[in-house]
């Protein structure tokens, strides 16, 4: 008898749906560049131009608007937020999955707490990863407290 079926139908669909929210939050923005102190990509016009005269002489003329420049922007943390954060929701992830694999209830629960930590590591800004995230421990842990393991039938 797999362990699967040691747990009820509906504690296995929401303990599946709380582990693809949780996954699905790593790809999703936990930060803006501005809140992650990066660039946002786009064009940008420098307030000031530089003249490099033949000489070798370089100037610099205020006020003077240039042509726009592009920049690619960084975006380092935008997804899945920063170390900590990824590592407590892929501890949550494999936990979850020890639950299901194994048909013990409580560690569903002990997996809801992954997100709940890695929300507040990553800032107390709202972003869909966070949100994504703090779905998918609601779901851990409503269908860790709904399990009730049944009796195996010969």
């Amino acid at each position: 008898m797999s362990a699967l079926t040691t747990l009820p139908l509906r504690t296995v669909r929401l303990a599946a749906l709380g582990l693809v929210l949780t996954a699905t939050s790593l790809g999703l923005h936990w930060a803006t560049s501005t809140t992650s102190g990066g660039v946002i990509p786009g064009y940008y016009v420098p307030d000031s131009y530089v003249i490099q005269w033949d000489e070798g002489t370089v100037d610099t003329v205020p006020g003077f608007v240039g042509a726009p420049i592009f920049t690619q922007g960084t975006s380092y943390d935008l997804s899945g937020a920063e170390t900590p954060a990824r590592l407590w929701l892929v501890c949550a992830l494999v936990v979850a999955a020890l639950a299901l694999r194994t048909g013990r209830p409580g560690l569903l629960r002990v997996a809801a707490l992954g997100p709940l930590l890695a929300v507040p590591l990553a800032g107390l800004h709202v972003y869909p990863g966070k949100v994504v995230a703090l779905a998918g421990a609601a779901l851990l842990l409503v269908a860790g407290l709904s399990a009730r393991r049944r009796a195996p039938t010969p």
